[in-house]
């Protein structure tokens, strides 16, 4: 039998060994189950695949961004709907979270990558 061919269903106390493949069908015809036995294996495949985005976004780009883009935005947001100081001192956070940000992930002007970068460009 091929692992594509599908499964039979037999209790065991019905369970008698006969190697004809014709036996087989015959006899388990109505117990037999129709689904490819690999198929929990591609919707495993297919979940993680799913995930793997989020995951990689939490793990590699916010922990590199040493800044909470959401809590920006949500900040923006918020900004937006107040008024007066509120607005103004929201505001000032918000551009020096950024300001922070954009500074620490500046390339050195001395460093070694920023050298090759230039060379690179001629």
């Amino acid at each position: 039998m091929c692992y594509t061919d599908g499964l039979y269903n037999v209790p065991l106390d019905e369970f008698e060994i006969k190697n004809h493949l014709e036996t087989w069908s015959d006899r388990y015809r109505d117990r037999k189950i129709y689904y490819y036995q690999w198929l929990p294996f591609v919707l495993a495949a297919q979940g993680v695949a799913f995930y793997a985005p989020s995951l990689f976004w939490r793990l590699f780009v916010q922990s590199r961004a040493s800044c909470d883009l959401w809590q920006l935005a949500r900040a923006t947001a918020e900004a937006q709907r107040s008024d007066g100081e509120k607005r103004e001192k929201t505001l000032r956070q918000v551009a020096r979270q950024l300001e922070l940000w954009l500074r620490s992930t500046r390339p050195l002007a001395g460093s070694w990558s920023d050298k090759l970068h230039r060379g690179l460009r001629g």
